[in-house]
């Protein structure tokens, strides 16, 4: 051994490993098992204690959980229920009150000494439900909803604590699981309904007729919701058409009628991206119902087309939403129906392009014609004069070309005028204005003028003129 020191040290680390992991195995093999379980509605398969449909004035509603203990430690230990948060709708800031949320333990279900058995007990504060010092047991508890349950419908939650203490040995940690506690008082139908008056999900309005021009849509808030509320109103994206024009959004306004117990607007608004209160309740949230009425504003400038968008209802509590938050969705619908029209004044009401008492020897005398176009197409177009005939009489007399002139004056036009200057009244067809790139509707003068002729020409003169609006 003492020629070879080296190997004799190697054998001797190794033999104290290997003693050292031989003793270390004993210990993990003995070790103490102290856990717990519970299982809400072990029946259904939930996660938490849920009560669903919970009628206000009907028979009490009951659900159950299990609890599963499993230990070997031999110590006497005690499983302890926490009431963490109170059942609260946190959007209206109600809670179901204490003695209408309850609990027991379920006779000869444990080994172990329960308390509250059959005994219902309100569940706030701190309860001591089970001791024992046995190996395992299991033991079912049973919590209730009693009516009458005066509070509003809706969802409340709440959570509960169950905590595994050792008794006897304190550097044993404690065993901790919460639940979640769901309460759906009333059913998940909602507490507000949002229609329009005929039933559809659309609202529409429609510029070129009359009865179109504006839609109610009828609110009912049918359950007391016992805390203030209000109805919000949001713009899902601006009204576009499928071309990707866009109208502005003080096309269309709001109001809503006289409500019974609540306010809102009783004067136009116009919509909105942001959300805005179209009703706010008063302070015990009492039921009540309302019409909206949406109406166009001013459509004379706004291209042809169908803008559509999307309306959000929300329903909101001094906390936040209630339900959800959103009631429902329609949709908005604006039709500007296309116009391509002219409009021709005249500056008499005979409907005639007259010059009266004209003689050889006098002045030159003029007629005005004012042209009014009004489109929204988006299309460039032209205004065009046409003439059947010189002025000519019945046995076939002309007044000469030059005689006859005519210019066009701006009305603070957007278009081209063709005629800024005195130009002879052609027979045929005459352009006498293009719009603008925009397609916009215009305003221009014509002015026509009548020279008496050098030479003396007696007779009534007449021609035909008509004036049309086209496309370019």
């Amino acid at each position: 051994m003492a020629k070879n020191p080296k190997k004799c040290l190697l054998v001797i680390i190794t033999s104290i490993m290997i003693l050292l992991s031989a003793c270390a195995v004993p210990r993990c093999a003995f070790a103490k098992t102290f856990s717990f379980t519970v299982i809400p509605n072990p029946y259904r398969g939930w996660s938490d204690l849920r009560f669903e449909k919970v009628d206000q004035n009907g028979e009490f509603f009951a659900e159950g959980l299990t609890v599963n203990i499993s230990t070997d430690k031999g110590t006497r230990y005690v499983l302890e229920q926490s009431n963490v948060a109170s059942l609260v709708n946190y959007a209206i800031g109600v809670s179901i009150p204490d003695n209408n949320f309850v609990f027991y333990t379920r006779r000869n279900s444990a080994a172990g000494q329960l308390n509250y058995i059959e005994q219902e007990t309100p569940v706030r504060g701190m309860k001591n439900i089970y001791t024992s010092n046995t190996p395992s047991d299991a033991f079912d508890l049973v919590y209730l909803i009693k009516s009458p349950l005066e509070v509003p419908q809706g969802a409340y939650t709440g959570q509960i604590s169950f905590t595994l203490r050792d008794l006897d040995d304190p550097s044993e940690p404690q065993k901790v699981v919460t639940l979640k506690v769901s309460v759906q008082v009333g059913s998940n139908k909602p507490v507000v309904e949002v229609a329009t008056v005929n039933e559809s999900k659309t609202i529409t309005l429609n510029s070129a007729k009359e009865e179109l021009s504006s839609a109610e849509v009828s609110v009912n808030v049918k359950s007391f919701l016992g805390a203030p509320y209000r109805i919000l109103q949001s713009m899902s994206d601006a009204l576009e058409s499928s071309d990707g024009s866009q109208l502005p959004y003080d096309v269309v306004n709001f109001m809503i009628g006289e409500s019974k117990k609540g306010s809102g607007p009783m004067r136009p608004i116009p919509l909105s991206m942001g959300l805005a209160e179209i009703y706010k309740s008063n302070s015990s949230g009492s039921p009540d119902n309302f019409i909206i009425t949406y109406a166009l504003a001013k459509t004379e400038d706004l291209k042809a087309g169908r803008y559509t968008t999307k309306l959000q209802y929300r329903l909101e509590g001094e906390q936040g939403p209630i339900q959800k938050g959103v009631l429902d969705n329609l949709g908005l619908e604006v039709i500007i129906e296309p116009k391509f029209d002219i409009i021709v004044k005249l500056a008499s009401e005979t409907g005639t392009i007259e010059f009266l008492k004209l003689s050889p020897s006098g002045e030159a005398k003029t007629y005005e014609v004012t042209i009014e176009t009004k489109t929204n197409v988006g299309k460039r177009y032209q205004v065009t004069q046409h003439i059947s005939s010189e002025l000519i009489t019945k046995e076939g007399k002309t007044i000469p070309p030059e005689s006859f002139t005519l210019k066009t004056e701006s009305l603070d036009s957007k278009g081209v005028l063709k005629f800024p200057d005195k130009a002879a009244v052609k027979k045929g067809d005459t352009v006498l204005l293009a719009s603008d790139e925009k397609g916009s509707s215009d305003t221009f003068k014509i002015i026509y003028e009548l020279k008496p002729p050098k030479e003396p020409i007696i007779g009534d003169f007449s021609t035909s003129v008509s004036y049309s609006i086209s496309e370019i």
